[in-house]
């Protein structure tokens, strides 16, 4: 039942009957990816027992078109927005209590990872973060809830004991800190802060120190293997090493490319890489490098060509998942995101936003050409 959400918008449509328009780059891109389907069936009838899985491979990559299919309203967004940070939040509370009970129980050390660790679920506690921190408060009542939540996300976000979370979370803070630099330089503005966004500031700072004094341990446990790492250049050493986890990463990059170059067009057939690693790999460790295994390079030219698309409206109309987003990709470069189940769903939605934008501006042409 992961991939459940897919079953909401064809609910809406058998309740409508009918599936609304949408446009040509959706309709081809799933052409494309069917195609891509077909021919790796094909090409690869070595491998036929692996159908079955192939099949779902395809439905679950497929399903990032779930909500294309029917009419979005600003209510939906709502829905998702409150989805989103309450289960960041409940997530992130059950880390925290379970963390507590233990560090009660006997002194923890960096065993703690196993115990409440997880880089399954970090880019949605950083989307969370986004959302709730751009969102816009309007009584005094929501803004001790939210900052409440803030807190409690970023004690998550340290609790997965996860390098991938905090490094899409302070790199993502970083683009946002310099974007509104330069836009204010643009516009001959003074660079400084503003009043509220330096209360904003002294109340994230004083999040930041009340955290460090509550989990002293992710800090160690952050130094020890971001921090120092990358003052020191063990980082980029460990890269060399394939049974690091850093190396493993080059690996994977050498096998998929490699695989790819032999089949370009279709790549494995949406296939993972554990069907094709000579390692016996079971994660691309890579969210685009998963996606460019199994549909080749074509397809994948299309996939960055709609994450363009989506990312581009979320910037004019949508400030916090845009945010989100960027910190989603950043995630992407240390795990799969959109693989996920969670993950597809948030690709699901912001596809389904963004059509139903471009869906209302042509609903609106029509109309006054007179063609509706």
């Amino acid at each position: 039942m992961n991939y459940a959400f897919a079953l909401l918008p064809m609910a809406r449509v058998a309740v409508r009957g009918r599936i609304d328009v949408m446009p040509a780059w959706v309709l081809l891109s799933a052409v494309l990816f069917s195609l891509i389907f077909v021919f790796s069936t094909v090409l690869f009838l070595e491998v036929l027992p692996l159908f079955a899985r192939r099949l779902a491979s395809f439905f679950v990559f497929m399903s990032m078109f779930a909500f294309v299919v029917t009419r979005m309203t600003p209510e939906d967004t709502e829905a998702f927005t409150l989805a989103v940070i309450t289960m960041a939040v409940v997530f992130s509370a059950y880390s925290i209590l379970v963390f507590a009970r233990a560090n009660a129980a006997g002194t923890l050390h960096f065993e703690a990872k196993d115990l409440v660790g997880s880089q399954r679920f970090g880019f949605i506690y950083v989307m969370a973060w986004w959302l709730l921190l751009l969102a816009r408060v309007r009584t005094r009542r929501l803004g001790l809830i939210r900052w409440g939540s803030l807190i409690v996300v970023l004690s998550g976000i340290g609790l997965t004991f996860s390098r991938s979370s905090v490094v899409a979370l302070l790199a993502s803070t970083a683009l946002f800190v310099a974007v509104r630099a330069i836009r204010r330089a643009a516009r001959l503005e003074l660079v400084l802060p503003g009043p509220r966004a330096w209360v904003g500031i002294a109340g994230l700072s004083v999040a930041v120190i009340l955290l460090v004094q509550m989990f002293p341990l992710t800090v160690e446990f952050y130094g020890q293997t971001l921090l120092t790492p990358l003052l020191d250049s063990s980082l980029f050493t460990a890269a060399t090493q394939a049974g690091s986890s850093e190396g493993i990463r080059v690996v994977r990059i050498m096998e998929i490319v490699g695989f790819v170059l032999q089949y370009p067009l279709t790549g494995s057939g949406y296939l993972g890489i554990w069907a094709i690693s000579p390692s016996g790999g079971g994660s691309a460790h890579n969210q685009l490098l998963d996606t460019l295994l199994r549909v080749g390079f074509v397809g994948f030219a299309v996939y960055i060509g709609i994450l363009l698309t989506v990312m581009r409206h979320l910037q004019r109309a949508h400030t916090g998942l845009f945010w989100g987003m960027i910190g989603v990709l950043i995630y992407g470069f240390f795990h799969e995101t959109f693989k996920e189940s969670h993950g597809v769903f948030v690709l699901a939605f912001v596809v389904g936003l963004t059509v139903q934008h471009w869906r209302s501006q042509h609903t609106g042409r029509l109309a006054a050409a007179g063609g509706l």
